[in-house]
């Protein structure tokens, strides 16, 4: 996961089993380029949890060859401030994404 691609991948996807992670669907992820790298990186270290920055409006692949990445790793616990912060960067980021946080450390389903 060394390729320009991989570097706009959410930093979480570095810590799963790589058979795991090959069989994520990650049509749904927005890359991490530019500004949103680094807005993540920050909300990240402010919330102790991984963010994954998702398309608004996908719908879940019923082919079931894929896995989804909130059906295979857990959500995390977060504060109300936690919440109001996430809520607060996705106004600034738009209508079309998703925030989601997950638990750092990673823990598989």
């Amino acid at each position: 996961m060394s390729s320009p691609e991989a570097a706009a991948l959410p930093v979480l996807l570095e810590e799963l089993p790589g058979d795991v992670r090959d069989t994520l669907d990650l049509d749904g992820l927005v890359p991490l380029d530019g500004g949103l790298r680094d807005i993540v990186d920050g909300l990240e270290d402010r919330i102790d949890a991984y963010i994954v920055v998702y398309r608004r409006g996908l719908h879940a692949l019923a082919d079931g060859a894929s896995r989804e990445l909130c059906r295979t790793i857990r959500s995390a616990d977060l504060s109300i401030e936690d919440v109001a912060r996430l809520q607060q960067a996705e106004r600034l980021l738009g209508d079309e994404v998703a925030l989601v946080a997950y638990r750092r450390p990673l823990e598989l389903r």
